[in-house]
């Protein structure tokens, strides 16, 4: 009997250290697939933030691209006077200057004068090397509008030759 408790504790002694063994290799074991994972958790979180940073990047880049679309079509338009009133006397005319014409576009005047059918608009300005000045009768009231290009300043002017006038007008850039 006292063979079967040797033979008892020496098995148990190696069922002992197998166990020890195993716990040993089981703790290694998730020690390193704890790194792995951890590594593995960093790379998801780092993709992520450049796959959240390139989204970003996309919607900017279409919002662009919406915004050129919108001026390629003339869908932008700034008002430069509403419903001012201008009084000058004949022979003379007012005029404003505006440096904010970064595309090419077109310059709208509505417009009510005082009984003049000799009142006019004009765009003088410089594009690319080359003076442009564009001059229209307009009458009495309506709208007129005088076709322009990208340039770093422009001068509108409303005057008549022959009379006196009160001119009361809205002038928009569409581009």
């Amino acid at each position: 009997m006292s063979e079967k408790r040797v033979v008892g504790r020496r098995v148990f002694i190696a069922l002992e250290i197998v166990c020890i063994i195993l716990l040993a290799c089981l703790v290694g074991a998730t020690s390193l697939y704890q790194s792995q994972i951890s590594d593995k958790d960093n790379t998801i979180f780092s993709q992520n933030s450049q796959i959240s940073s390139l989204q970003n990047q996309a919607s900017n880049l279409q919002n662009q691209v919406n915004d050129l679309n919108n001026i390629v079509n003339l869908n932008r338009s700034k008002i430069w006077v509403l419903n001012q009133t201008i009084i000058f006397p004949a022979g003379s005319y007012a005029s404003f200057i505006r440096q904010d014409t970064d595309y090419a576009g077109c310059v709208s005047f509505i417009f009510q004068t005082s009984m003049s059918t000799t009142t006019y608009v004009q765009a003088i300005y410089s594009s690319h090397g080359i003076n442009y000045d564009y001059q229209v009768y307009v009458g009495t009231s309506g709208t007129s509008s005088l076709p322009v290009l990208s340039t770093p300043s422009i001068e509108i002017r409303i005057g008549d030759p022959l009379n006196a006038v009160n001119v009361t007008m809205t002038v928009i850039y569409t581009y």
